[in-house]
């Protein structure tokens, strides 16, 4: 798929390892969770995979951790922890509050935050990738916090502090938990507009 080579070029170094998961249990609810340390790759192995093989699948669709990881998870079964994490790049902003036509339309308005990425969920909600380059996991959660301090009048979801946050892969197709097509489907990528700017957190 071309739309996700475009993403994985356009955010990543060749070298930096990325983590995708398929793997999922379904909650009493029908609804499904992510689990196991899914697999890591580099960027360019990732273009590779996608070029020979397609885009990963799964009934639950595909997720993917925005930011780069060590070559292997310490968590759980191999889970990438944020300890993991060897490049804080990005806070994810999503709600599942709010209607998708206004997550999209409050994307589109905050015009002094640096998106390099919007994505659907293929469900419920938008995924919005916020670039932040953080100096060290210290720096990162004080953005984070900062940042949803801010956005939380806009009904933002605050859960998506932590470095290792799972996001949706561009381009990966759910089944269980969809809306219409279930195509998490790559809205907007600009990987040229900058990082998040100390002045840009006083609303």
């Amino acid at each position: 798929d071309e739309a996700l080579i475009l993403f994985l070029e356009m955010l990543y170094e060749g070298a930096e390892n990325i983590n995708v998961v398929a793997a999922y249990l379904t909650d009493e609810d029908g609804r499904a969770r992510p689990v196991g340390g899914g697999m890591i790759k580099s960027r360019d192995a990732w273009v590779r995979h996608i070029r020979d093989h397609g885009v990963p699948m799964s009934n639950a669709g595909v997720w993917v951790r925005p930011n780069p990881c060590a070559a292997s998870g310490s968590g759980k079964d191999g889970a990438v922890t944020d300890s993991d994490i060897q490049d804080h790049r990005f806070v994810l902003l999503e709600s599942d509050s709010l209607p998708l036509e206004v997550q999209l339309a409050l994307f589109a308005g905050f015009k002094l935050l640096p998106l390099s990425a919007v994505m659907l969920s293929g469900g419920k909600s938008a995924h919005a990738w916020v670039r932040v380059d953080a100096k060290n996991a210290k720096e990162y959660s004080e953005i984070a916090r900062r940042l949803f301090s801010a956005l939380a009048p806009f009904g933002i979801d605050p859960k998506n502090k932590n470095a290792s946050r799972l996001s949706r892969l561009p381009s990966a197709i759910r089944v269980i938990g969809r809306v219409e097509d279930g195509w998490q489907r790559l809205l907007w990528l600009n990987p040229g507009k900058g990082k998040l700017q100390e002045q840009d957190l006083a609303y």
